[in-house]
């Protein structure tokens, strides 16, 4: 399937990038992404991939949220309000929450994507995700308004992200 996508893309004039898939040990995930982006071991919240030559607030960001035992869309909002929480406490405005729907990954994942920031573009998608522990993981797309950037992201975590067994 993906080899047939990957000719009729590139037919219809698309580059198609070698993919690299990265295993992250805690959380146990795993995600493929285009070939040249590494893991930022100098950003230490979370597991933190960039990409090759964007600017350097693009990123991925994969951690557990404060959130156990609640569905994926609980969880984002539980997440929104803790920081909210936080912006108030330090006299900033709240997150504008621009859209929050239900996705599915290709392995039949189900999952929450929540799009912050000022309309329409945003600068932020979070996705949440039930670990096999019960506790949620989000994986953060920062985009900054870069919609191709946030596209080519969100294809890659519906189709390939998945829990690692261990």
């Amino acid at each position: 399937m993906r080899l047939w996508l990957a000719v009729l893309l590139s037919f219809l004039g698309f580059e198609v990038l070698p993919a690299v898939p990265f295993v992250v040990d805690s959380p146990a995930v795993t995600i493929t992404l285009p070939d040249g982006f590494r893991h930022d071991e100098k950003d230490t919240f979370g597991y933190v991939i960039v990409p090759p030559g964007r600017d350097k607030r693009q990123k991925l960001r994969i951690h557990y949220t404060g959130s156990q035992g609640v569905s994926p869309g609980e969880a984002s909002q539980q997440s929104i309000d803790r920081i909210n929480q936080r912006r108030a406490k330090d006299g900033r405005p709240p997150e504008v929450v621009i859209f929050s729907k239900p996705v599915k990954t290709a392995s039949g994942l189900p999952g929450q994507q929540v799009r912050v920031g000022a309309s329409p573009e945003g600068y932020l998608d979070h996705y949440y995700f039930i670990a096999p522990s019960g506790r949620i993981i989000c994986v953060c797309v920062y985009y900054y308004g870069d919609t191709a950037f946030a596209g080519g992201m969100h294809r890659a975590i519906i189709d390939s992200f998945a829990f690692v067994a261990k």
